[in-house]
């Protein structure tokens, strides 16, 4: 067990943290007792976007939320990125996909082909729990995993959220929340200024999306893709050099996936998709996602050549063992 960090919003300070106890030592404190148990179920997201010719990092939190390789975060750490990596708690980093985005409840579904991974704990709370403590387990600066304890306010505040009072540190959007028992509760979405909400005096407050509304949201996903084929298995990021307004350059590609069986490779450049012109990642993304063909045709540059390749889109490949 490598060690962690506790970060308490009033006094603030940080302590590397392997393993305090109650006065019983043969049981852990609650602290203690919720970084354990979802130690393994929280990653850093690690998103990239290429911006006037430089390459943007912007990092954050998600968690596991299925042991078929889904992983729910925020939608502002994401949306723009043109590639995604994932670092999990054993140090292991893998290429994830964007599945699927909520911009009412600024909601990412990530995929990535990692199996037998342990998911979250889904609290049986409708709503939130009597006790008013909650532990978010993130990225706290930079610092993997830390945890931080917040007290809540503001159950009926927003539609489908409720406020955490304390600091909400760079690197937690999209951390989960989690109550006195190890069970997710909520996950962060971000923070606010406000003079007074519910009587508390000026100061920070944090905002999150209740746990049974992305539980909600996750199933809802899942049984649109078993219907659906959406999934074309490739990474890909804007052009960098000016002169060029349309195209995208493939990455990577999933082994097995797509458009690597259909002949499309790293180096790659797409310039159209079926007949219309690709601005960049975004607009690729939004044209495949409402795409309800099964085989779709793809222009594709390759070196002097300009090609057209057909994919037939697949299911997200969920369930199938991970090649090694």
């Amino acid at each position: 067990m490598k060690p962690f960090a506790i970060i308490y919003p009033v006094v603030l300070f940080l302590n590397v943290y392997s393993g305090a106890y109650s006065a019983d030592s043969n049981k852990q404190s609650i602290p203690s007792y919720t970084m354990r148990k979802n130690c393994e179920s929280v990653v850093t997201i690690h998103a990239y976007r290429t911006k006037n010719g430089k390459i943007n990092e912007n990092i954050g939190t998600g968690f596991i939320a299925s042991s078929h390789g889904f992983i729910i975060t925020g939608s502002s750490i994401v949306s723009n990125s043109d590639s995604v990596i994932i670092t999990f708690y054993d140090g292991v980093r893998k290429k994830a996909w964007k599945s699927f985005f909520n911009e009412h409840n600024k909601i990412a579904i990530l995929y990535t082909n990692r199996k037998s991974l342990k998911p979250v704990s889904y609290s049986d709370y409708n709503g939130l729990p009597e006790s008013r403590t909650a532990f978010i387990l993130g990225n706290s600066l930079g610092i993997f995993p830390s945890l931080s304890m917040f007290t809540i306010h503001g159950f009926n505040r927003f539609k489908n959220m409720f406020m955490i009072e304390g600091l909400i540190l760079p690197g937690n959007s999209g951390s989960p929340v989690f109550d006195h028992s190890g069970k997710l509760i909520g996950m962060v979405l971000g923070t606010f200024y406000n003079k007074e909400v519910n009587d508390i005096p000026f100061r920070k407050m944090g905002f999150a999306i209740y746990a049974d509304q992305l539980e909600q949201l996750l199933n809802n996903f899942v049984r649109q893709m078993e219907k659906n084929r959406h999934w074309a298995g490739i990474s890909v990021t804007n052009i960098l050099n000016d002169s060029v307004n349309n195209g995208v350059i493939v990455i990577d590609t999933a082994p097995e996936g797509p458009v690597d069986k259909a002949g499309i490779a790293q180096g790659d450049t797409l310039i159209e998709f079926e007949g219309k012109q690709i601005h960049d990642t975004g607009h690729l993304a939004e044209m495949v996602q409402n795409s309800h063909k099964e085989k779709v045709v793809f222009t594709v540059k390759k070196g002097s050549m300009k090609i057209t390749r057909i994919v037939r889109m697949e299911k997200l490949p969920w369930g199938k063992e991970e090649k090694k």
